[in-house]
Order: C-alpha cells, then structure tokens, then sequence
C-alpha cells in the first residue's frame, strides 16, 4: 500500500481524515510537554521545583571562600621599628665598606670626564 493510495483512502472518508489528524497533533503536542517537563522549563502541576543538592563528592573537593578571596587587613597595624637613630648623613666610617673612590684609576677618569665633557657640550 503507497503513500498515495492512503491519502486517496483518507480523503474519501473525511471524518477518518479527521480522527487522524488530531491524534497525529496530540502526539505531537505530548512529545513537546514531555521534552519540556524532562528538561525543568515547565512543571507539572502541583510540584515545586526543588534544588539540587550537591553530592558528597562535591562537598568534599569543595574550596572554600576563604582560599579563594583576599582576607581583610587587621584594624591594628604594628607601627614602624627603628632599629637605628635616623641621622640626616652618614660618616666616613659607614661608607667606607660601600664605597671606593676611583680617583687612582685614569681610565675610569678619563671615561668619566669625557662623559661629562659629551653632557656640558649638548646642553649648550
């Protein structure tokens, strides 16, 4: 029996025709409610949505906020602790271990001067 000789049968009878479009339409329309209902956009009657609860895997790998945000900074805050009198220079005595005078070399004079000699002639 072909597809054509069904709609030959359906058209002569037009309330079969009929009967089968309804239920071909309440089939689909069931299908739709049943995709909408398994996937939460619409509830049945009567029932709440309820919330998932997380599984105790979850619950166990969970990080918790205090790893995750910056804490706050203390209300008390220690003040500042001089271990030495601030002075406004230093004496020879403290610089010496830091600093060595290049006086007695003429190659680093000579780099030096002409340095300086380069930053006084572009100045002009």
């Amino acid at each position: 029996m072909g597809l054509t000789e069904i709609r030959a049968k359906l058209l002569k009878r037009p309330l079969l025709f009929a009967a089968v479009v309804v239920v071909l339409a309440a089939l689909v329309l069931l299908c739709i409610m049943t995709v909408l209902i398994q996937f939460g956009i619409i509830a049945p009657r009567g029932s709440k949505k309820t919330e998932v609860q997380p599984s105790s895997f979850n619950t166990a790998h969970a990080i918790p906020p205090e790893a995750l945000f910056i804490p706050d900074e203390p209300d008390f805050v220690p003040p500042f602790l001089v271990e030495r009198e601030v002075r406004g220079s230093w004496s020879l005595d403290e610089i010496r271990p830091y600093w060595r005078a290049q006086t007695d070399n003429e190659f680093l004079r000579r780099i030096v001067r002409s340095a300086v000699d380069d930053l006084m002639t572009g100045v002009r």
